[in-house]
């Protein structure tokens, strides 16, 4: 029998929702609620959802002279 899995939060009416369940009306289900451990930090992604370009995706990260001084080294 095949097991369907879904996270979800409870409402302000002690309930919970699982909406488009892909079973026949009327169908007997077992159900085991197990409640999600709080997490200790809070995520914090500040730039999400933000737009961004790259200006030049193909130039070189550092400066070609910089390679050419290591270049030069005895060691």
């Amino acid at each position: 029998m095949q097991a369907y899995h879904y996270h979800t939060t409870v409402t302000k009416e002690h309930g919970i929702l699982l909406p488009r369940l892909p079973l026949e009306p009327g169908q007997a289900v077992s159900v085991t609620i197990e409640p999600t451990p709080k997490s200790k930090t809070k995520r914090n992604f500040p730039l999400r959802g933000l737009p961004f370009a790259y200006r030049d995706p193909f130039s070189p990260a550092v400066d070609p002279d910089d390679w050419n001084m290591l270049r030069d080294d005895p060691a």
